[in-house]
Protein backbone atom coordinates (compact mmCIF):
# COMPACT_ATOMS: atom_id res chain seq x y z
CA UNK A 1 0.00 0.00 0.00
CA UNK A 2 0.86 3.50 -0.48
CA UNK A 3 -0.52 4.95 2.76
CA UNK A 4 1.67 6.45 5.72
CA UNK A 5 0.82 5.82 9.46
CA UNK A 6 0.56 9.20 11.22
CA UNK A 7 -0.35 10.42 14.86
CA UNK A 8 -3.39 12.45 14.57
CA UNK A 9 -4.20 13.91 17.95
CA UNK A 10 -2.51 11.24 19.57
CA UNK A 11 -3.82 8.46 17.72
CA UNK A 12 -2.10 6.36 15.13
CA UNK A 13 -3.63 6.83 12.08
CA UNK A 14 -3.19 5.12 8.87
CA UNK A 15 -3.74 7.38 5.26
CA UNK A 16 -3.97 5.23 2.50
CA UNK A 17 -3.19 6.29 -1.71
CA UNK A 18 -3.09 5.02 -4.63
CA UNK A 19 -0.53 2.26 -4.98
CA UNK A 20 -0.43 3.72 -9.28
CA UNK A 21 -2.12 5.76 -11.59
CA UNK A 22 -3.23 4.80 -15.34
CA UNK A 23 -4.79 6.37 -17.95
CA UNK A 24 -6.21 4.62 -22.07
CA UNK A 25 -7.53 6.35 -24.73
CA UNK A 26 -10.90 4.57 -25.82
CA UNK A 27 -12.99 5.80 -28.51
CA UNK A 28 -11.78 8.89 -28.58
CA UNK A 29 -12.01 9.37 -24.48
CA UNK A 30 -9.18 9.27 -22.14
CA UNK A 31 -10.00 7.03 -19.49
CA UNK A 32 -8.14 7.70 -16.02
CA UNK A 33 -7.93 5.13 -13.29
CA UNK A 34 -6.62 5.17 -9.83
CA UNK A 35 -4.95 1.26 -8.92
CA UNK A 36 -5.16 0.24 -5.10
CA UNK A 37 -3.52 -3.36 -4.35
CA UNK A 38 -6.22 -3.51 -1.88
CA UNK A 39 -9.14 -2.25 -3.33
CA UNK A 40 -8.81 -2.85 -6.97
CA UNK A 41 -9.32 0.07 -9.78
CA UNK A 42 -11.05 3.50 -9.17
CA UNK A 43 -12.64 4.95 -12.39
CA UNK A 44 -12.06 8.57 -12.12
CA UNK A 45 -14.26 11.50 -13.68
CA UNK A 46 -12.52 14.34 -15.81
CA UNK A 47 -12.41 16.73 -12.84
CA UNK A 48 -10.25 13.82 -11.15
CA UNK A 49 -12.92 12.54 -8.74
CA UNK A 50 -14.43 8.73 -8.63
CA UNK A 51 -17.00 7.86 -10.98
CA UNK A 52 -20.18 7.27 -9.04
CA UNK A 53 -20.71 3.94 -11.39
CA UNK A 54 -18.02 2.22 -12.60
CA UNK A 55 -17.64 1.25 -16.14
CA UNK A 56 -19.64 -1.63 -16.90
CA UNK A 57 -18.77 -5.03 -17.75
CA UNK A 58 -18.62 -4.99 -21.34
CA UNK A 59 -17.50 -1.52 -21.90
CA UNK A 60 -14.49 -1.04 -24.02
CA UNK A 61 -12.04 0.17 -20.91
CA UNK A 62 -11.46 -2.91 -19.68
CA UNK A 63 -8.67 -4.54 -22.10
CA UNK A 64 -6.97 -1.48 -21.99
CA UNK A 65 -7.01 -1.44 -18.07
CA UNK A 66 -6.32 -5.83 -18.23
CA UNK A 67 -3.04 -4.45 -20.09
CA UNK A 68 -2.00 -1.60 -18.42
CA UNK A 69 -2.53 -4.31 -14.94
CA UNK A 70 -0.38 -6.74 -16.68
CA UNK A 71 2.73 -4.56 -17.24
CA UNK A 72 2.08 -3.10 -13.39
CA UNK A 73 2.20 -6.09 -11.45
CA UNK A 74 4.95 -7.21 -13.91
CA UNK A 75 7.35 -4.06 -13.65
CA UNK A 76 6.47 -4.13 -9.39
CA UNK A 77 7.95 -7.95 -9.78
CA UNK A 78 10.97 -6.51 -11.13
CA UNK A 79 11.41 -4.34 -8.21
CA UNK A 80 14.13 -5.61 -5.95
Amino acid sequence: MAGQLLNLNGSPTFIDGPDAFGSAKVNGRTRRWEWHDYLGPIFMRADGEPCKIPPGEHNPVWPHFEKWLTEYQAKKLKKP
